[in-house]
């Protein structure tokens, strides 16, 4: 594999510090986004934002214990306001925010193509989780 992709976390790259209102706006803006504009534009139901966050915070956090967290907390609050079973979204998230973040320590994140792929990746093994606690 291309050395400049499997970076490590040795070399030169660290985690991503963010603020603390960007762990709760942005998560909160795409629960919202998720439940209200797709009963007004239901093309747009297929938009899962709130994974794409809860994706982009794993990697570029890079701590797998707060990707966990950060997915449960996303998944338990979309499965409350939605109407979907409580706790379903809240695995599902938990499991992606870990691997995500897991995967974000062997490889360099800072590539954007590397991010579509994993997010793309990540959209697809959600859905497989929905499919399997379906």
């Amino acid at each position: 594999m291309n050395d400049s992709l499997m970076s490590g976390m040795s070399r030169h790259s660290k985690p991503s510090r963010f603020r603390p209102l960007a762990y709760v706006v942005p998560p909160l803006v795409a629960i919202l986004f998720q439940i209200y504009v797709q009963r007004f534009v239901p093309y747009l139901s297929y938009l899962e934002l709130p994974l794409l966050v809860t994706v982009y915070l794993s990697l570029m956090r890079r701590q797998p214990v707060v990707g966990a967290i950060l997915g449960c907390i996303i998944g338990l609050v979309q499965d409350s306001l939605g109407m979907h079973l409580l706790g379903v979204y809240g695995i599902v998230k938990t499991l992606v925010g870990y691997f995500s973040a897991s995967i974000s320590q062997r490889f360099d994140v800072e590539n954007t193509s590397l991010r579509f792929v994993l997010s793309f990746f990540f959209f697809l093994f959600h859905q497989a989780l929905l499919w399997v606690l379906g």
